[in-house]
């Protein structure tokens, strides 16, 4: 007899207060800093605090599609959407990249925590490798997301 899988309680909590700290953080940036670059080649930190809300929204729609076990991609258009969205939001001031990324990690918490147990075992689509990526055309299933600065084949730990 199968069992459904119980919530990650624990990880979830762990989520909660790991969501505290960086916004903690982003919170004592100013314009300036956000401006400068980031650790990552052609980025700022104005891209990297976009990534990650961008990629919250993506993960809250993907939670919402395992809910209701329908497979998606992580993002609709590939990677030519996730760059063009990185790179829309990026120039924002360091208050409209902070109260962006508070509103994405907070509507993904939400989200996480209202998922049925059943859902937790649900798969969606990590990655749509569209046109200009590494890899040409394709769905890459995965319950991991992949990273994107290495390819494929790679996934974040």
């Amino acid at each position: 007899m199968a069992t459904t899988p119980a919530a990650p309680v624990e990880a979830l909590a762990a989520v909660h207060e790991a969501e505290g700290r960086l916004l903690g953080v982003v919170a004592g940036f100013d314009d300036e800093f956000v401006a400068g670059p980031s650790q990552l080649p052609g980025w700022t930190v104005g891209h990297l605090i976009t990534h990650l809300a961008r990629n919250a929204d993506s993960h809250t729609r993907r939670t919402a599609a395992a809910i209701d076990g329908v497979m998606v991609d992580q993002y609709p258009g590939g990677m030519i959407q996730r760059t063009s969205e990185i790179d829309a939001g990026a120039a924002r001031s360091a208050r409209a990249l902070h109260a962006d990324l508070a509103d994405a990690c907070g509507r993904l918490l939400a989200a996480w925590d209202g998922v049925p147990d059943y859902a937790w075992a649900n798969v969606s689509t990590s990655w749509t490798w569209g046109p200009g990526s590494p890899t040409g055309t394709g769905r890459r299933p995965s319950s991991r997301p992949a990273c994107p600065r290495c390819g494929p084949d790679q996934q974040r730990a």
